[in-house]
């Protein structure tokens, strides 16, 4: 019974990575603090670039979707170049692990609702633009 359990808890857990098996899509996103991410997915894994204040970084990671939610799993991050300044918001963005973004799609827009890493900023709603499929079973925010 007990590995009967495991199993369908194996299998419901690991539905959201083996729908994104499914997808390949480029995400854009500027945000407001002026960070530029660009994530290229295929098939599960991601690399994504992210520019910020003439600091370059390449993340490498796997990727989740479940419904309108995209999980980013960072499993490898390259500083690529460096300007040497030390930020806490940033030193707590550079060593998460887990990033989601929740999708909305209105009108044609697309806008990226994101946990920030201090928890006193809360939830920023960002603009982006995404190309492609997202999964076996979404694709209603493809712009092709």
């Amino acid at each position: 019974m007990k590995k009967l359990v495991l199993i369908i808890l194996i299998s419901f857990l690991s539905f959201p990575w083996l729908n994104a098996l499914g997808g390949k899509f480029n995400l854009t996103i500027n945000t407001v603090d002026g960070h530029e991410m660009t994530f290229y997915a295929d098939r599960g894994r991601f690399k994504s670039q992210i520019i910020y204040k003439e600091k370059v970084k390449e993340v490498r990671g796997y990727y989740a979707v479940l419904f309108d939610t995209i999980y980013f799993i960072k499993s490898s991050r390259h500083i690529l170049s460096d300007n040497n300044t030390f930020e806490l918001h940033e030193y707590l963005r550079e060593n998460r692990i887990l990033t989601i973004f929740k999708l909305k799609n209105e009108d044609g827009h697309i806008f990226i609702k994101k946990i920030e890493e201090d928890p006193r900023t809360g939830v920023t709603i960002l603009n982006g633009e995404i190309k492609g499929k997202l999964g076996y079973l979404v694709n209603i925010y493809a712009n092709n």
